[in-house]
């Protein structure tokens, strides 16, 4: 079905309920666009996968207070500035794929399930950041935040700092993925979870410091980044593989640590030496690979004279390597 609105056909559809499914808007809209609120008599309440793929002239987009659901991907709407949802939005599972002039996102202060605050959209009683938009340079998460949710900074591929309050505790899994102009990013101390793949393909994360709060990590939290130098900070006990197949040029390992656990550094091709703190006991090595293995470029290690040759794992560290006891 079509309905032309305000000088905009729109294509949509007509559920089982007696509601409007927006399928289609014309590729030539551009500039400022609200969405009608009614289609044909039938309240508009969905806005479907495709709707507004290739709208590249789209700058900004206002939703009727009638949508509860958007499931649009926004493919190659390169304009697209800012969008504004509805007051009774209840299942955001847009993409906004290449959509890397979005800078944006407003919520009505009548939504009773989400906010925004510094451009970024938060759960209502502002505890999880779920989303900030893909043009986005420089992010400042608020106060009150615990979360950064799954997926939440993805490919904002022009983003380049953040900073964090005290008071995160978690970062969900591709939280900063695809991030590659990432230049920093301060973990505080609060944060107890890493998860997998965090802050994957960072190409410009140069250093990052890993505070004692750290008590779990997800499988390859910075994979194919680029950072040179890991510090973990004074209190920290247990090394987890949060590094493993990065460029890794250099690490801190404060005296605090008693355990360097399976795949800690696996595949860190810069490494090319390390000193182990005196209280280690444990190297590792299992399914995750050494603690140091492929590390091709490691080629001295030092270590105290009370690490037992027992608490080495029999494939820690790549053949070839030089140890240097000391007492």
């Amino acid at each position: 079905m079509k309905e032309k609105v305000d000088g905009i056909e729109w294509e949509f559809e007509i559920d089982d309920g007696g509601n409007a499914i927006i399928t289609r808007a014309p590729k030539s809209i551009s500039g400022d666009v609200r969405l009608p609120a009614k289609l044909k008599g039938a309240s508009v309440t969905i806005i479907d996968e495709h709707a507004f793929d290739g709208c590249r002239e789209l700058k900004s987009l206002v939703m009727s207070d009638n949508v509860e659901k958007c499931l649009a991907y926004f493919e190659n709407c390169n304009a697209l500035e800012s969008i504004t949802i509805s007051a009774g939005m209840v299942e955001p599972e847009w993409r906004f794929a290449n959509c890397k002039s979005l800078r944006t996102i407003n919520v009505p202060k009548r939504n009773l399930a989400y906010k925004s605050v510094n451009d970024l959209l938060l759960s209502k009683g502002g505890e999880t950041m779920l989303l900030a938009p893909l043009g986005i340079v420089s992010a400042t998460i608020p106060k009150g935040v615990t979360k950064i949710g799954p997926h939440a900074f993805r490919e904002c591929t022009k983003l380049k700092s953040v900073k964090m309050p005290d008071g995160v505790i978690t970062i969900d899994r591709c939280a900063f993925k695809g991030c590659s102009e990432l230049e920093s990013i301060t973990i505080p101390n609060s944060v107890r979870y890493i998860e997998q793949g965090a802050s994957e393909g960072c190409r410009k994360l140069k250093t990052v410091t890993i505070p004692a709060s750290v008590k779990k990590v997800g499988r390859f939290p910075f994979w194919d980044s680029s950072i040179e130098n890991a510090i973990f900070m004074p209190g920290v006990k247990v090394i987890r593989p949060i590094f493993s197949v990065c460029t890794l040029g250099s690490v801190t390992i404060p005296d605090s640590v008693t355990r360097i656990n399976q795949g800690a550094f696996y595949d860190c091709k810069g490494l090319t030496s390390v000193t182990i703190p005196k209280k280690v006991k444990v190297i590792g090595d299992g399914v995750e690979g050494g603690a140091f293995s492929d590390c091709t470029d490691l080629k001295s290690v030092t270590l105290p004279a009370t690490l037992k040759a027992k608490g080495i794992g029999r494939n820690a560290f790549p053949k070839g390597v030089k140890f240097n006891w000391v007492k």
